[in-house]
């Protein structure tokens, strides 16, 4: 297999054709450097045959920042039609130019002409475009403009992002940034952006970098006008850090809802556990005498000594397996609830919510529960996620009817779970002391808290709402000062 010959020049046919043009050509290689030009283009840059060797197209834009990224949106000939573009003349001016390319097999013929009068109002789109790319490009987060789907400029950050060159990105599907997994959704939003629909301003979008790895932003868009054409901008901000501080967050608000089950828990757990060695004190009693009546040869025609012992051991272990599998429920729960997994699976909200109403059952018991379940369809919901959203709702709940402001009692807490039109609804209602006019804006405030100090960090409602919001649904809030409150949760129904 042989080297590939050098760059080859125009033929001489071609040449004293090209150097009869009154525009400037310009003959780009595969490498992004000029190695031919016509007399025309000498005399736009200031360039003499004498000066006869290649040179990087980059050089010739006036603003060397965005030099590369043009320069290959030029050669790659992206743009349809013309594209202006402020050049760079060797004695230092500034030009304001129309660039169109044709194709020469690996190479470019770049075209290069001054505009005339008509063309005036070139300079304010082409100035508007480099400021554009100006702050984009000093932009921290990941950016890129693409026009008909195909990226026409990449920031720094997004080449950094991507862990490799603009050379990669520029001509290129924008939906190769985006994950399998995600690029459906993309694609839907890219079409219906072109299309003039309204499409969601923030998304958060599984994203990919040259090596195939993956990263998780929240991705904005906005339509654009980019070299004279409709185009999109968008931008992602990194949210895997972001995504783990919430996760901490999470983790920390459960934590202190598990300290304020602590005694409950241990109630729960205590219980079953004095029963089952209780039991098994019974049942070692009973082997003992079974051990004696075995040795001593005690054995009846009818209904034996053995066989009643027998019987009683296996009422004994019975016991004690039921006391198990209790402990083992309420540990089920808690191992669940205290897990960071939010992985969303189809599911009927009333399983997460008995799960938040057995893990608070210590702190209801002296209170009326009421429960009123319609038949619903399912949501799309991370079990512990939900579990810990209904459990915050009912611990508040409790704290309301407990508080001074709540009154006499005695207090109920009721729990309604109904649907219509596509949503699922679940509401948790407490005749407590009820939340006054001026705190009703705050509650979902991160640290807000109306409880005493060293009570909760305030951290509830707003941790819930986020995991709401999460999985496109609201919280509501009612509530009557020293009536009580009602608290709902809307999701989507799948």
């Amino acid at each position: 297999m042989t080297d590939r010959p050098p760059p080859a020049l125009p033929a001489p046919q071609a040449r004293a054709l090209l150097d009869a043009l009154p525009d400037a050509v310009l003959v780009i290689e595969p490498d992004l450097a000029v190695s031919w030009w016509n007399p025309a283009a000498g005399r736009l840059f200031g360039w003499t045959a004498a000066a006869w060797t290649p040179r990087p197209l980059a050089d010739l834009y006036w603003d060397e920042l965005e030099g590369p990224g043009l320069a290959l949106v030029d050669r790659a000939a992206i743009a349809a039609g013309p594209v202006a573009r402020a050049l760079r003349t060797d004695a230092g001016q500034r030009r304001l130019c129309l660039l169109r390319t044709l194709p020469l097999g690996d190479q470019v013929a770049l075209i290069v002409r001054e505009p005339d009068g008509r063309d005036d109002g070139l300079d304010p789109l082409v100035r508007s475009d480099s400021g554009l790319r100006g702050v984009l490009e000093r932009w921290p987060h990941a950016a890129c403009i693409h026009s008909r789907g195909l990226m026409v400029y990449v920031n720094r950050a997004l080449c950094e992002a991507w862990r490799g060159p603009r050379s990669d990105l520029i001509g290129r599907p924008v939906l190769d940034l985006v994950a399998p997994r995600d690029r459906e959704m993309v694609a839907r939003r890219v079409r219906d952006l072109y299309s003039g629909a309204a499409v969601e301003p923030y998304l958060d979008e599984h994203l990919q970098r040259r090596d195939g790895s993956e990263w998780l932003a929240q991705v904005g868009v906005l339509p654009v006008f980019y070299d004279g054409q409709p185009s999109v901008l968008v931008w992602a901000r990194d949210q895997t850090e972001a995504r783990r501080l919430k996760a901490r967050l999470d983790q920390a608000e459960r934590m202190v809802a598990l300290g304020t089950l602590a005694a409950g828990v241990a109630h729960e757990i205590g219980n079953p556990l004095t029963y089952v060695l209780l039991r098994l004190d019974a049942a070692q009693l009973r082997l003992a005498e079974l051990r004696r009546a075995l040795v001593v040869g005690k054995v009846d025609a009818g209904r034996s000594a053995t066989a009643l012992t027998l019987d009683d051991l296996g009422g004994h272990l019975a016991a004690v397996a039921d006391g198990a599998r209790r402990v083992r429920t309420i540990v089920g729960d808690l191992k669940l609830f205290s897990r960071a997994d939010d992985r969303p699976v189809e599911l009927d909200v009333t399983a997460p919510l008995e799960r938040a109403l057995a893990m608070a059952h210590h702190e209801l018991r002296d209170l009326v529960l009421e429960r009123a379940y319609a038949p619903t369809p399912a949501v799309m919901a991370s079990d512990a996620r939900l579990t810990q959203v209904f459990l915050n709702l009912v611990l508040n709940a409790i704290h309301a009817v407990r508080a001074p402001g709540a009154g006499p009692g005695p207090h109920r807490v009721r729990l309604e779970v109904d649907g219509d039109g596509g949503r699922v609804r679940v509401s948790i209602l407490d005749t407590g002391c009820g939340i006054e006019a001026d705190a009703l804006p705050h509650i979902f405030d991160p640290f807000y808290s109306s409880k005493a100090a060293g009570d909760g960090v305030g951290l509830g409602l707003a941790i819930s709402r986020s995991i709401v919001a999460s999985l496109s649904g609201d919280i509501e809030v009612e509530s009557t000062l020293g009536v009580g409150s009602r608290f709902t949760v809307v999701l989507p129904a799948v």
